[in-house]
């Protein structure tokens, strides 16, 4: 079968993965926003960052070496092998670092306002342990383009998830109840993908797993490359700026940060390059390993900088004017309106942020340029600490959202040695035009009808469809490209839309 029509046969799952994760995730916090006080939901929010610390400390550029070579690996022996490995050796070093905290805990609680929370934090060292050998194992199947079994775990996961914190909240439970629950529901998860993925390719031999892989250098310096880069994008994160708030503000700003970002996440997993990221990878990756094509990657990079955009700008134009009524409707608590403009930084930002440059970088196998462009995290620490002190969460939004930009500017300039790259200007120009139509149409609107703000924002949406299939922002062949790789039963609907 052909990378297209793997590609093809494995989308509708890669957007249900999306989709499940968005919705599932957001009814989650909105529940726990609802049902915690505004301080111990920051508490939350400080753990739920622990598996993006532990994974800047601790990846060591396996999770990337999965994702760059599993797809090229002819053998499943191969295959098998290599991923046991890696989940045993990233597994060993979280729990010695997991002790490490456990033991020192006494000696940094007081400083991010975790005093009293001595088991929370330990029982959600657990999680972490078992969270990052499953994201391993599903990162090596999406790879291998299994994205129809991780749907199904996925499903399974987010089911489990919701089913702890509706009952915790039912119960009226402590936050420890929801952190607990969320263990059994990590395990589980884990216990069920590794069953799946030891029937389909067997059992590896001891040995395998316990000696170290052998890596090509090329491999090796891609996988310390990659592991750099990200070590550098971790200070450019948002689960990272948690801590620096906690350090320097309040736990309140921390939830409030916490919130704004968290919808963030999930309305990024919307994007195009996030949401196809696992099927976009492994395509881009092969056909460039084929033939070396520069013209066929600045084709795949320009038709991601449009669908991002499309989605870009559609939410910010439904969220500018109407962001503050939704996120009350939605939370129901006076504080999370303090998320409004953090969370509008971010989609303002995200353009420039969230274009597909690292895949680029990744495909031509430059991960140096990559580990230079988080020199921006410099920027992050030295703009980000006063501006937490002085204005909280809004301060921290912007210079993340702003070191951001500057990262993917140097990324820019440095791929340009290389290929020449050509961002989609003309398509950027229209989206911006398509947007601001859509925030005046919605503002009128604002001033007809009190309240509704539903009915605004889907009105909104439509008035955006619209524009978009008249101030049309993708190329002929972008179009036929988008059209071919749609399953057969929704091209209908694909070829209305753009």
């Amino acid at each position: 079968m052909s990378i297209k029509s793997k590609a093809r046969n494995a989308l509708p799952y890669s957007v249900a993965i999306s989709v499940v994760n968005i919705l599932v995730a957001l009814f989650g916090i909105v529940l726990l926003v609802r049902h915690l006080e505004a301080s111990e939901y920051g508490i939350y929010a400080l753990l739920n960052a622990l598996p993006a610390l532990f994974n800047m400390l601790l990846a060591l550029g396996y999770d990337q070496y999965l994702a760059r070579y599993v797809p090229g690996m002819t053998s499943e022996d191969t295959v098998r092998d290599t991923v046991w490995n890696i989940v045993f050796r990233r597994s060993v070093l979280i729990v010695l670092f997991s002790i490490l905290m456990a033991v020192g805990f006494s000696g940094y609680a007081q400083y991010f306002g975790l005093d009293g929370y001595f088991q929370h934090l330990s029982t959600y060292l657990v999680i972490v342990v078992f969270y990052t050998a499953h994201d391993l194992l599903k990162k090596s199947l999406l790879a291998r383009f299994s994205q129809k079994t991780v749907l199904f775990n996925n499903i399974i996961h987010e089911l489990g998830r919701i089913t702890v914190i509706v009952y915790g909240v039912y119960i009226d439970a402590q936050l420890l109840f929801f952190i607990q629950g969320l263990v059994v529901v990590q395990i589980l998860s884990f216990g069920v993908l590794s069953i799946v993925f030891l029937r389909h390719y067997g059992v590896p031999p001891l040995m395998k797993v316990l000696r170290p892989i052998r890596e090509t250098k090329e491999e090796k310096d891609y996988r310390w490359g990659s592991y750099v880069d990200k070590l550098g994008g971790s200070f450019l994160g948002t689960d990272i700026d948690r801590y620096v708030l906690a350090y320097f503000s309040t736990n309140i700003q921390v939830a409030v940060y916490a919130i704004a970002t968290r919808i963030l996440s999930k309305v990024m997993d919307i994007y195009p390059n996030r949401m196809f990221l696992y099927l976009i990878q492994p395509v881009i990756y092969s056909r460039y390993d084929e033939n070396k094509d520069n013209s066929q990657l600045n084709e795949a990079f320009r038709f991601l900088c449009s669908a991002n955009n499309v989605i870009g700008f559609l939410l910010v134009a439904v969220f500018a004017p109407l962001g503050e009524e939704l996120l009350l409707l939605v939370f129901d608590q006076e504080y999370v309106l303090q998320a409004y403009w953090p969370l509008l930084i971010f989609l303002g930002f995200l353009m420039l942020e969230n274009m597909p440059l690292t895949i680029v970088a990744k495909a031509i196998q430059k991960p140096k340029i990559l580990i230079i462009s988080k020199a921006a995290f410099i920027f992050n620490i030295a703009v980000g600490i006063p501006l937490a002190y002085y204005y909280g969460a809004a301060g921290m939004a912007v210079a993340t959202a702003t070191s951001g930009t500057l990262r993917n500017g140097i990324i820019y300039l440095l791929i340009n040695r290389h290929i020449t790259l050509r961002i989609p200007w003309l398509a950027t120009l229209k989206s911006i035009i398509n947007a601001v139509l859509t925030i005046l149409t919605i503002m009128l609107l604002n001033q007809v009808i009190i309240g509704l703000v539903l009915f605004k924002a889907i009105f909104g949406v439509g008035v955006y469809v619209l524009l978009l299939k008249y101030n049309r922002v993708f190329t002929a062949p972008e179009i036929n490209l988008l059209v071919s790789l749609t399953p057969e039963k929704f091209r209908k609907l694909a070829t209305a839309l753009v």
